[in-house]
């Protein structure tokens, strides 16, 4: 049996919660081992999760897996008292001393891959690109990799929203309605084919209409690789509104 304690925050903290539910539960993030027992405690917004399980845990699907979790328990308490929490899961240790891991707020893949990008020119350049009525719809883009990034188990779902806001925003751009016409034309703009979308859509099928679907961190490094290619390569290309006709 391999034993984890988890630590985080509920957020805001100056809504105070508290509550504690242990569960056992199966593991949703990749092909099922046996169940997990969880036990979550929150008081006063400090989140202590004790987990025991058959098999070995990798530390970021076991911080997706607990977070997942326990905002499922946030979302109920949220329901039944009409307010909006968010968690933050900060660090995992197990009785042996071997883990000791604090986490970050990075996703590695994208980490990496970004690593430079942030300046000046280049945020006044997207702040430039979102602006008006029609960059306004890129907003949602934006957002949605945030939550793509935020929630595990819904990645695929808001990788593919965020495609489909940049789909809007060329169609808007180009005063085309029709979905099926926006799609080749976003798709021709890139020089893409449909198969370079394809594997997001179809991950995040299930995810769409309510199903539980599993998903690795191998997984969603994958998800935002693609997602990522799509993003850039489009808001590369777009061009600045004032020069638009």
């Amino acid at each position: 049996m391999f034993n984890y304690q988890l630590t985080g925050a509920v957020l805001p903290e100056r809504a105070q919660i508290s509550f504690g539910h242990p569960t056992a539960h199966p593991f949703l993030l990749s092909s099922p081992k046996g169940d997990i027992t969880i036990n979550v405690c929150v008081v006063l917004n400090q989140v202590t999760v004790w987990v025991k399980s058959p098999f070995e845990w990798g530390i970021f699907d076991l911080r997706n897996e607990v977070a997942t979790i326990v905002r499922h328990q946030l979302a109920i308490a949220g329901f039944l008292l009409g307010h909006a929490y968010n968690l933050e899961v900060t660090r995992v240790t197990t009785p042996d001393g071997n883990i000791d891991w604090v986490y970050g707020i990075d996703i590695p893949c994208l980490t990496e891959r970004m690593k430079g990008k942030l300046s000046s020119e280049a945020f006044t350049a997207l702040i430039v690109k979102t602006s008006g009525p029609k960059g306004f719809i890129l907003h949602r883009c934006f957002t949605d990799l945030t939550l793509a990034m935020q929630h595990p188990v819904d990645t695929a779902f808001y990788c593919y929203r965020a495609i489909e806001s940049l789909r809007q925003h060329w169609g808007a751009l180009n005063d085309v309605e029709e979905k099926a016409t926006q799609w080749k034309g976003f798709r021709d703009f890139l020089g893409i084919s449909k198969d370079s979308i394809d594997p997001v859509r179809i991950a995040a099928e299930g995810v769409r209409h309510g199903e539980l679907v599993s998903i690795t961190d191998q997984k969603r490094v994958e998800l935002f690789t693609r997602t990522w290619d799509l993003v850039e390569a489009y808001l590369n290309k777009v061009q600045d509104p004032r020069l638009e006709k």
